[in-house]
């Protein structure tokens, strides 16, 4: 899942706040799966057919 600049944006802050450097996939991980759980992931190509 490719990360909106939104999102981007929600993970280079939580890095910051906790002094990691950006990018990393510690924070990556945690705001595409927060957008999984609120139901903001996007579709899969091709599911449209149903």
């Amino acid at each position: 899942m490719k990360l909106t600049p939104a999102q981007v944006e929600e993970a280079r802050a939580r890095a910051a706040a906790a002094g990691r450097r950006y990018p990393n996939l510690v924070d990556n991980m945690y705001v595409a799966a927060k957008a999984r759980r609120e139901g903001v992931a996007e579709k899969p190509a091709g599911d449209d057919a149903e």
